[in-house]
């Protein structure tokens, strides 16, 4: 299912250069950020996060730090204690490193496209559990390869 598939878009928050939507794709509500992050970005994305599973998507945000990814795995935890499940939706190459770079890389899943909520794995894990492995660098690499092909295709 490609992005903005499925239901209306609501946009939650928005500013000179800075939006926050969201939309709904099958049993899966995504979140479409672009532009500037910020502490009252992502306290607004918090305040606005709809019950059961949900799909972050970005474009071009930045700054992408420590502290997104931190805002990330408030987002994660926020999603996974309310019983649903959290994807990182076509991920920057850059985002990867950083996660990846920050240690929190078991916490994210990254997927190409919006995942049925049944599921058992998703197609671009950024491993969860266990050690570093072959696979997980495989996986990583493809999702960065994907999106390269994506953004030379735009």
């Amino acid at each position: 299912m490609k992005s903005g598939a499925g239901g209306e878009r609501r946009v939650v928050y928005r500013t000179k250069g800075t939006s926050l939507e969201l939309y709904t794709s099958g049993d899966t509500s995504v979140m479409l950020m672009r532009g500037r992050f910020d502490p009252k970005f992502g306290e607004r994305a918090l305040a606005n996060l709809p019950s059961g599973n949900v799909a972050l998507e970005l474009h071009d945000v930045s700054p992408m730090d420590v502290s997104f990814v931190v805002f990330l795995r408030n987002l994660r935890r926020r999603v996974e204690a309310a019983g649903g499940r959290f994807w990182l939706l076509r991920p920057p190459g850059r985002l990867l490193d950083i996660i990846q770079m920050s240690s929190s890389d078991r916490e994210f899943e990254a997927v190409q496209e919006v995942p049925d909520a049944g599921s058992t794995s998703a197609d671009g894990r950024v491993r969860r559990e266990g050690g570093p492995s072959a696979e997980m660098t495989h996986r990583i690499m493809s999702v960065r390869r994907d999106a390269l092909r994506s953004a030379e295709l735009e």
